[in-house]
């Protein structure tokens, strides 16, 4: 989508150019396509984190099944705002925060805290 300025731009699109076709999509729709079901399994992950440590319960499966009936809706709000991390975070958690009626935050150098996590992680195994 020419959103996000890392690793090889023009293999990402020649790849996603193939991937369309085999799809029987444009480009622009798959990768449309893509950043929103990310976006929709990070959702997923942080309702069932907050669910399992607030409620004592796993919702394991119900999410990814509501989605699938015409006759529930089902929606979520998170009462507080999502900490963004990582080079992809701005353009995947916005969409994130907006179906959660929250708010995105990213802090400065935002882009490389998982890098940094990565690291320090990584000495503290040695």
């Amino acid at each position: 989508l020419g959103t996000l300025d890392i690793g090889d731009a023009e293999i990402a699109a020649k790849a996603a150019s193939v991937l369309a076709g085999v799809a029987g999509m444009s480009t622009e729709e798959l990768c449309t396509e893509i950043v929103k079901a990310t976006g929709d399994k990070i959702r997923d992950s942080i309702v069932e984190h907050v669910v399992q440590k607030e409620m004592g319960f796993k919702m394991t499966g119900f999410l990814g099944g509501i989605k699938r009936t015409g006759l529930l809706d089902v929606s979520f709000k998170l009462n507080m705002p999502i900490i963004g991390m990582g080079a992809a975070a701005r353009y995947l958690l916005t969409y994130v925060a907006d179906t959660l009626e929250t708010k995105a935050v990213f802090p400065e150098y935002y882009e490389v805290g998982n890098a940094i996590g990565a690291v320090f992680a990584s000495n503290q195994q040695e």
